[in-house]
């Protein structure tokens, strides 16, 4: 069943895409357009590019509920992505509430500190971020090189802080505000730490607190760890990419339009009964 559908997904030039609003992040932020500028992107997408499928990644029916209305009435087509979980101060419970406490009350325990990373952390900071993403998760998850985080650095492109210990840097934590959203896309801790250690669940605690410090953000946490997530409040919700195609060949059409059928008629509710 895969050898035929990577058959056809080659047929179909599955890889020849061009997607709008990439910041080459696992998760992409989006700052709130209009329908008509939607409409102008995808029209200039599809004059430069008339032989590739556009697409847009990223958008969740929550915090995008508006962008993902009007790309779909201008003729994109939603397919399902992942679950992603987010993370809103009205759905956190007296029961997650309990655990946000027990790991702040572990943060102090351990003697962690947060500290503002300098250029002097890079290298610390392409460890553990290689260590967590490539090495223990996948080699396909976006990758950095240290050039890239002197850029942001020196540049403040994003918020990046050092989980230390003493004078030991432990862990570190990149967030991406953009649009009113903020994400973690850069997320890692030494590959020689253990559970008692707790790096996981301290440099976790950035969504829980920017809702303390009233920073009014959305907060994305991205997909997996479901159960660690959902346990501290988040919720989880659909992301898709929005795909327009409608320009294609027949044959192309044809295959997106079964393709999206079966991911988001098949895989998706798979997705949410096991609670990916």
């Amino acid at each position: 069943l895969l050898g035929l559908l990577g058959w056809m997904a080659k047929r179909a030039q599955m890889n020849k895409v061009v997607i709008l609003n990439n910041f080459m992040l696992s998760t992409n932020l989006y700052v709130p357009i209009s329908k008509m500028q939607y409409q102008e992107l995808v029209w200039a997408a599809q004059k430069q590019f008339p032989g590739f499928l556009i697409a847009f990644r990223s958008i969740n029916e929550d915090y995008n509920a508006t962008a993902l209305a009007d790309l779909i009435s201008l003729g994109g087509h939603k397919i399902a992505s992942r679950r992603v979980y987010l993370l809103k101060s009205e759905n956190i419970r007296s029961c997650a509430k309990k655990l946000l406490r027990k790991d702040e009350n572990t943060k102090q325990a351990k003697n962690y500190c947060w500290a503002n990373a300098s250029l002097a952390d890079v290298p610390d900071i392409n460890q553990f971020y290689e260590a967590l993403y490539l090495k223990k998760y996948s080699r396909l998850n976006p990758q950095f090189t240290q050039l890239f985080y002197r850029h942001i650095l020196q540049n403040a492109l994003f918020r990046v802080r050092m989980l230390r210990q003493g004078a030991k840097n432990r862990g570190v934590c990149g967030l991406f505000v953009h649009g009113g959203g903020a994400t973690a896309p850069i997320f890692g801790y030494a590959s020689n730490s253990t559970t008692q250690d707790a790096l996981y669940r301290v440099l976790s605690l950035w969504g829980w607190e920017m809702i303390q410090d009233k920073e009014p953000f959305n907060i994305n946490f991205s997909s997996g760890v479901s159960l660690f997530k959902r346990a501290r409040g988040a919720v989880g919700r659909t992301e898709y990419t929005v795909l327009f195609y409608n320009h294609l060949s027949i044959g192309r059409r044809w295959f997106w339009k079964w393709f999206t059928g079966f991911i988001n008629r098949v895989a998706l509710p798979i997705m949410i009964w096991k609670r990916y």
